[in-house]
């Protein structure tokens, strides 16, 4: 079974994406970035999703950290932001796919599915 793991600072938000997709997946759940950058650290995580505003390490350090420790993971980016700059420097980081909030459950488990086939 794959293992997703959800970096969601909003519990409502985070635990309403768990149950969506707990029953096709493995899911563990952060809060922050450095939740997620702890969780990778022991876990093998085959897809992270990733909100971009947190609190204290933001979704795009988070990234960022990730690709600069070399872990090499499919990532889908949520974000209520709009700015196209955002999104293409999140691309540029190796973000698999980016959904803009909010995200239907259905929407959110095709885009899953469409990234861990590749």
């Amino acid at each position: 079974m794959k293992t997703i793991l959800i970096v969601e600072d909003d519990k409502v938000l985070n635990e309403g994406y768990s149950s969506i997709l707990s029953d096709d997946y493995r899911v563990l759940s952060a809060f922050d970035g450095q939740g997620a950058l702890d969780i990778l650290k022991k876990v093998h995580v085959d897809l992270i999703v990733l909100d971009l505003i947190m609190p204290n390490m933001n979704g795009q350090e988070t990234l960022k950290k990730i690709r600069e420790q070399n872990i090499s993971i499919k990532i889908l980016i949520l974000t209520a932001l709009t700015s196209q700059s955002i999104e293409s420097s999140m691309m540029g980081l190796g973000a698999g796919a980016f959904l803009r909030k909010p995200v239907s459950g259905k929407q959110l488990s095709a885009e899953i599915k469409k990234l861990l086939k590749d």
